[in-house]
């Protein structure tokens, strides 16, 4: 696994004082507390790759941050590399149910990888847990009607509107993991 670059905190610029604080805090203990949020402030400034890469090394040393393998199981999603993400999401909603984002990211996983009965029991839970959002409702919709193909289609324009790489409609298989040589 490639390491991120510690030289990866001068590129940053207007980070408000509660994010530099952070920030000193994870140079001091990247495995502690603080590896989720440092995660977050390079997520938000479009450094998913090294995102990723916190997130790993912190589930190294806490495999029980349900809530940073949520993280981890999104960012995946969110690079295209899908079967990582269905690995993540599984350990998280298996042992914390109650996790809404890796709730709904699992669905998504669920219809891309059009499995049909692992996405009518994840939308059962979300139902028990009333929170549907629009992509969640449009699959619930379109299962209903008994269209796995359409449920499908919607993953695929988020995937396409998110700018995610890939041709989804023919080829869910693991994508390219290289990370930039920066990153190594």
């Amino acid at each position: 696994m490639a390491k991120y670059s510690e030289g990866i905190w001068t590129e940053l610029h207007n980070l408000i004082p509660s994010e530099k604080d952070l920030i000193a805090r994870f140079k001091v203990a990247p495995f502690g507390p603080t590896f989720m949020g440092a995660a977050d402030i390079l997520r938000k400034r479009g450094y998913l790759d090294e995102c990723i890469i916190i997130l790993d090394e912190g589930l190294r040393k806490c495999p029980h941050f349900h809530s940073a393998r949520a993280a981890l199981g999104r960012d995946y999603y969110l690079k295209g590399l899908m079967t990582e993400a269905l690995a993540e999401l599984e350990i998280v909603t298996k042992r914390t149910p109650d996790n809404l984002m890796a709730q709904r990211f699992h669905l998504r996983l669920a219809i891309l990888f059009e499995d049909r009965d692992a996405a009518q029991k994840k939308l059962d839970i979300l139902k028990k847990m009333g929170k549907d959002d629009e992509i969640v409702n449009t699959i619930r919709e379109n299962l209903q009607l008994g269209s796995l193909d359409g449920a499908r289609r919607v993953i695929i324009a988020e995937l396409a509107n998110l700018g995610i790489p890939g041709n989804w409609e023919t080829d869910i298989a693991h994508k390219d993991t290289d990370l930039p040589a920066r990153l190594k």
